[in-house]
């Protein structure tokens, strides 16, 4: 009796244990173009520390409606598989500095 309990006890702590080791895929963006390059370094490194990768960078020109000799904005990002708990460090990091952690998806433009 007493060993069935045991089992049961080890069991019901394996999915906790197997969720921490859980890596999922994000796109990770900077919504302020002015974040300085420390920051984004940063948030990079404590995702490596945490056992992730970074997958590819991103640089994406936002441009206004009256782009005609206006300043142009980059927002910066990457794309990592990581740990779910090095993204909680990440999102908690980033509470300062517009740091958007989301979920890579498959987005189409038509339902069929």
């Amino acid at each position: 009796m007493k060993f069935f309990s045991q089992i049961m006890a080890a069991l019901a702590l394996l999915p906790g244990a197997l969720a921490v080791d859980r890596k999922v895929s994000v796109i990770v963006s900077f919504g302020d173009p002015n974040t300085p390059d420390d920051i984004v370094a940063a948030a990079r490194q404590k995702i490596i520390d945490g056992g992730g990768q970074i997958t590819h960078d991103y640089q994406i020109i936002k441009l206004p409606l009256n782009c005609i000799k206006a300043n142009h904005a980059i927002r910066r990002g990457f794309s990592a598989i990581a740990p779910e708990k090095s993204l909680e460090v990440v999102r908690t990091f980033g509470s300062d500095h517009s740091i958007t952690v989301e979920e890579d998806q498959v987005f189409t433009a038509n339902s069929g």
